[in-house]
């Protein structure tokens, strides 16, 4: 039995709408390219490495605010290594060659500390059941916008918290214990399951330990200084100057309805400039993915100009993305427990069919 099936079978079945497309075209965009794949894997991890590789030149050579500008522009990138990167590469779209799917994503998943064995048994069932509890505790609603000086400060510069419990809850999965009724659910009764999450921990532990021993070790015996940067962008980085990866990933599913068997409901598409897009794996176009998510992230764009006719409006930028979000914020505030229902194109058709045309009621 797949992974697909054992996880189907734990829940419902729910027939989802999907939008009408050629057979012929969705082959076309479903196909994998090695080329395309590592395109996309040199263009995200060239920049985070290279600002890497930055810092560490930048350490005695240049301004002391040049070394942290870098290191912060590391992080930025590195915040997307998680959520974005190890996500889309367990969906095994990413190549076409099933090993260097599978050779990515566990090296996106132990630089980012995001099992990809954890990731990938999850965000099956998110698709699967998207916002239907319990079937998806992946992402529940009604979300809360985050808000605060303290939680400002941790999006936007560091989050200590979120490193310190992610170690933690790292070191437990690595001694065998599960953190979450959400990862009961998904490992409690596969042993062979649980021990591939369990073993990913302690090789994710391994190599960062390694690193910081390895790194501190020969900063002071041999005074080079500047290795100390690099358990601090290597272990550290993902979590700093996430305000980026906030901004690209707050609008996938916030403040839309759940248990409804549309993704065009309960999932949003907005543009964003390509740099944002290389960053984000193009999971703008969040709608395009749940729909069809056997295409890979760089067809994404091609498959929404197919599709778009039959989507809600599409907001142009996270500008308008995010003034979308601040109206649904407020009436948040007032009604925790408020979700909007986007305008669908046949809500618009049936609305314009029920008013009748001004020149005809005059001439009645």
């Amino acid at each position: 039995m797949s992974e697909t099936e054992k996880t189907e079978k734990k829940g419902r079945q729910i027939k989802w709408y999907r939008t009408p497309i050629d057979r012929e075209l969705l082959t076309q965009l479903s196909q994998r390219s090695d080329l395309l794949g590592f395109r996309q894997v040199a263009g995200y991890y060239g920049l985070q490495f290279g600002l890497f590789g930055l810092a560490l030149y930048s350490f005695g050579h240049w301004h002391w605010a040049i070394t942290a500008a870098c290191v912060y522009g590391y992080g930025i990138v590195a915040s997307f290594g998680g959520g974005c990167a190890t996500h889309e590469l367990t969906h095994n779209t990413v190549f076409r060659t099933k090993w260097l799917n599978e050779t990515f994503s566990k090296f996106a998943g132990l630089i980012s500390w995001w099992s990809p064995v954890w990731s990938q048994i999850s965000h099956l069932r998110h698709h699967a059941y998207t916002l239907h509890q319990p079937d998806d505790l992946e992402v529940t609603q009604p979300m809360k916008m985050p808000r605060g000086p303290w939680t400002f400060f941790k999006i936007v510069v560091t989050d200590p918290i979120a490193f310190f419990n992610t170690v933690r809850n790292t070191v437990k999965t690595a001694r065998g214990k599960l953190n979450t009724k959400w990862d009961e659910h998904l490992f409690g009764d596969d042993p062979e399951r649980h021990q591939k999450l369990k073993n990913f921990a302690r090789r994710t532990l391994a190599i960062h330990a390694t690193v910081l021993v390895a790194c501190v070790t020969l900063a002071v015996i041999y005074k080079l200084w500047f290795l100390l940067l690099v358990p601090l962008m290597f272990s550290y980085g993902p979590f700093m100057g996430a305000w980026l990866v906030f901004l690209c990933g707050m609008p996938q599913h916030y403040g839309l309805v759940d248990s409804v068997a549309d993704f065009r409901l309960s999932c949003r598409t907005y543009t964003t400039n390509p740099l944002c897009g290389l960053l984000y794996w193009q999971m703008q176009y969040h709608i395009d993915h749940h729909m069809f998510p056997t295409v890979p992230c760089y067809n994404l764009k091609k498959l929404h100009k197919a599709i778009r006719h039959d989507l809600p409006p599409t907001p142009q930028g996270l500008w308008a993305c995010w003034r979308d979000m601040r109206a649904i914020a407020k009436k948040q505030r007032v009604d925790p427990n408020y979700l909007h229902r986007v305008t669908l194109p046949q809500d618009s058709q049936k609305s314009e069919e029920t008013v009748q045309p001004v020149g005809e009621a005059a001439s009645i």
